[in-house]
């Protein structure tokens, strides 16, 4: 789609043919040739028919389908299947089974019923991907391979695991005396006396020993997988080699893991009634997150979506609307989208779900929208040709420690999520504040390099070791700006409470100390006003810090106001070296942090990328002094926008000073 390697480079689809009779092979990569698509991913969950016995491999049929999407001129993404291994390998080896919280055996029938500790499931694997290394790997129409399927094993309480858990502690804290401490054993006294007397905290719940093992269970999943990885680089493959992560799922630390792969790409059901980024219903700000947290995983590296739900089945695609989400993507730089699924499985746990073509091979409106689609992006490739979106000026900090931190332990409701994502899902409320203003914003990580990003968020930063504030304290000393949320800073890496006011480290930048907090009585004591000035800023105040000020230079841009409360600083800025710290003390409800940073952008000068009615958004292009803008309506309703200037519309050549955004509309300008 173009020779600009900054726009999207094609589209994809996951294609089964093991789940369909042989003779209907060729019209379906009949019916993706004429589609238009790039490439198709196959294999991920076909162990079974890859090696129908241990060590008797059957790439043959494999051959054929490649055989037959060559014919189209369609590439393939080749997965490595280890997310299920055959009936076989379950009968024989029965200790691959994980041993859940509950304590029941995980086994066959389902899938992801591995361990990664489980030297037999490595084995297994191993010999898989070498054997499809050995076979596929310089094979010129491989467009990537992708390392088992949405990978990350459930969390185990083997007993095998717990011997793994326990040798990884001791290496950790070396001593049991340490151990003891940094878990504050001596509550309900709990103290031990070896390693050996370690349990897993679902039998012994204990916040740090949660966040404990989550470290050693990521570290174990990574170790598991990066064997695959490694694998493929020894037998040779020259395509670049990725995994479809499931976002923010807290298995195992995406940053990490992202060390070994080429490509960070990811899996986004946007239709799914589930979605847990849909924030107050806006489908943009949903899109705009999860591509910013893969991008954030590389340092910035444009990201590829693997599984892109937006076809028929868990939600319906309106009309427009899976034109609108690719060409949303294109916009924010993603790179590749593969939409789950191509054809349609006609049983199993995923009957009847999300395909473009239905089990009849009978095209319906939206395989059709997508057919209509892929001309304009190929001229859209041509005309963006040596462009590159531009990059954004405000980073919020995501950290793996506070995902697991939030997931596990126990924190008001109002931090909650479905499938432990209620971290996440509070970043994206600071993330749609700003993003609604049309204000680009990356999600970064602690390894991350910040000095891009003149303005660092970090939200509910509970979880905050000294390596990490001491990274935040070199930030601001060397000019970033720095905005402090509540809730941060309360608790070292084990999740015991510092020993210092919160938030720990930082004080000195920031200007302040935290004692007293918790969540607001609003029902006791009534409601709580947050004023600048005279003007009162509409916000629901859940959370509320009493800041105490230790540096009386630094400014107070906002007030608490309440009969109980009296008069209490809410905002509060400091000088600190080169740059500036903000700490703000109270966590909102969702539309408060729309007020608020509507507030918070005029005091840091932040600049739209275009100031535009209310849920019309825009992403900005770039070619030396070219600008091109990608104009989106997210909404079911038609709007009207008035440009400054004069624009040419890439897809028709029309010139234009105002413009109609039909529903669900992207319109791709260039600035004349």
């Amino acid at each position: 789609m173009g020779k600009n390697s900054n726009f999207l480079m094609g589209l994809g689809a996951a294609f089964y043919p093991e789940h369909h009779r042989e003779e209907t092979w060729k019209e379906y990569i009949r019916l993706a040739g004429e589609l238009g698509l790039k490439a198709v991913r196959i294999g991920e969950f076909a162990w079974d028919k890859m090696e129908p016995e241990e060590g008797k491999y059957d790439f043959s049929w494999l051959d054929r389908v490649f055989s037959l999407l060559a014919g189209e001129n369609i590439q393939v993404i080749l997965c490595t299947p280890t997310a299920v291994p055959p009936i076989w390998a379950c009968e024989r080896y029965p200790e691959i089974f994980p041993v859940l919280e509950n304590n029941q055996t995980f086994g066959f029938g389902i899938r992801r019923y591995t361990c990664p500790t489980s030297s037999l499931y490595r084995r297994l694997s191993v010999n898989i991907v070498q054997a499809l290394a050995e076979h596929f790997g310089k094979n010129k129409q491989l467009f990537a391979w992708q390392i088992d399927n949405e990978l990350g094993h459930p969390f185990c309480f083997c007993s095998r695991c717990l011997t793994f858990f326990r040798q990884w502690c001791q290496k950790k804290y070396r001593d049991i005396d340490t151990f003891n401490q940094a878990m504050v054993l001596s509550f309900w006294g709990q103290t031990l006396k070896s390693f050996e007397q370690i349990q897993f905290p679902n039998i012994s719940h204990h916040p740090g020993l949660w966040q404990a093992y989550h470290q050693f269970f990521s570290e174990v999943t990574i170790d598991c997988f990066r064997l695959q990885v490694e694998t493929l680089r020894k037998y040779g493959v020259t395509a670049p080699i990725t995994t479809n992560m499931m976002l923010t799922w807290h298995g195992y630390n995406h940053q990490v893991f992202g060390r070994y792969l080429d490509v960070i790409a990811g899996d986004h059901y946007g239709l799914d009634k589930r979605s847990i980024f849909a924030i107050g219903g806006d489908l943009y700000v949903d899109q705009s997150f999860v591509h910013a947290f893969l991008r954030g995983i590389k340092n910035g590296q444009p990201p590829w979506f693997l599984e892109f739900q937006w076809g028929r089945g868990e939600g319906m695609p309106l009309p427009g609307s899976v034109r609108w989400s690719v060409l949303t993507q294109a916009g924010l730089g993603t790179k590749f989208i593969s939409f789950f699924r191509f054809d349609t499985c006609a049983s199993g746990q995923e009957r009847n779900r999300a395909g473009l073509v239905e089990v009849s091979l009978k095209p319906g409106r939206i395989y059709r929208e997508v057919k209509r689609l892929v001309p304009e992006l190929n001229l859209l490739g041509e005309k963006l040709e040596s462009a590159a979106p531009v990059k954004p000026e405000v980073a919020i900090l995501y950290t793996y420690q506070n995902h697991c931190e939030f997931a596990r332990n126990q924190h008001p409701d109002f931090f909650s999520g479905v499938f432990g994502n209620g971290y996440c899902l509070h970043l994206t409320r600071h993330f749609a504040g700003l993003v609604k203003q049309n204000i680009l914003v990356e999600v970064t990580s602690p390894d991350s390099d910040w000095a891009e990003y003149p303005v660092l968020i970090v939200p509910a930063c509970f979880i905050l070791p000294e390596t990490l504030g001491k990274k935040i304290i070199s930030y601001v000393e060397n000019g970033g700006t720095l905005v402090m949320m509540s809730y941060s800073g309360l608790a070292d890496e084990n999740g015991r409470i510092w020993d210092v006011p919160c938030p720990a480290h930082l004080t000195e930048v920031l200007g302040v100390e935290i004692k007293d907090y918790g969540r607001w009585q609003r029902e006791i004591a009534g409601p709580v006003s947050l004023f600048s000035g005279k003007r009162r800023l509409p916000a629901e105040i859940l959370w509320l810090e009493e800041i105490d000020l230790i540096d009386t230079s630094l400014e107070i841009l906002a007030w608490f106001k309440n009969p109980f409360l009296g008069k209490k600083p809410a905002l509060t800025k400091n000088s600190y070296g080169k740059g500036k710290a903000f700490y703000f003390g109270a966590v909102l409800e969702e539309k408060g942090y729309e007020v608020f940073y509507r507030y918070l952008a005029r005091i840091l000068a932040l600049r739209p990328v275009l100031s535009l009615p209310s849920g019309i958004y825009a992403t900005r292009w770039q070619k030396d002094r070219e600008t091109y803008l990608f104009l989106n309506n997210p909404t079911r309703f038609r709007r009207l926008v008035n440009l400054k200037g004069e624009f040419e519309d890439l897809l028709t050549g029309r010139r234009l000073r105002k413009i109609s955004l039909s529903p669900f509309d992207v319109k791709v300008l260039r600035q004349l």
